[in-house]
């Protein structure tokens, strides 16, 4: 995959909704990933954080992504640094997260939000109810 670009559809979005498509990959083959709605020009180098991009974006209510964007991605890797592992096929291997986002946060941490809430509450009530220093 290193010098090309490969694209990938977005599937499953949902009306009214706000996401975050970023790329997941091991350490030990360090790459500079690049995510755009078109075709990117492999030879550009940019600079991103943790070496990696992301894209935001949201839904209307028919599910269609808003800017006119078909739901299409483009990722492109550009080999950084020589790899742990050295093979003779050098490609990387990587995930792609897709993640809906409630107030710009992953929905998944809004459980541990509520429930360190919970603890730090229940930890008020007890030291009240028990008159604790």
């Amino acid at each position: 995959m290193f010098g090309s670009a490969q694209s990938y559809v977005l599937t499953s979005l949902v009306a009214d909704g706000f996401y975050e498509v970023k790329v997941s990959y091991p350490g030990y083959n360090p790459s500079k990933f690049t995510i755009s709605w078109s075709e990117p020009d492999v030879g550009k180098t940019m600079r991103h954080l943790a070496n990696a991009d992301k894209v935001m974006f949201r839904t209307d209510d028919q599910g269609k992504i808003i800017g006119g964007h078909e739901p299409v991605i483009w990722i492109s890797a550009i080999q950084e640094a020589p790899a742990a592992f050295p093979t003779s096929n050098p490609t990387v291997v990587y995930d792609i997260v897709l993640e809906e986002l409630l107030y710009g946060a992953p929905t998944g941490i809004w459980k541990i939000v509520l429930l360190i809430l919970g603890v730090i509450l229940g930890g008020v009530f007890l030291r009240r109810k028990y008159k604790l220093q």
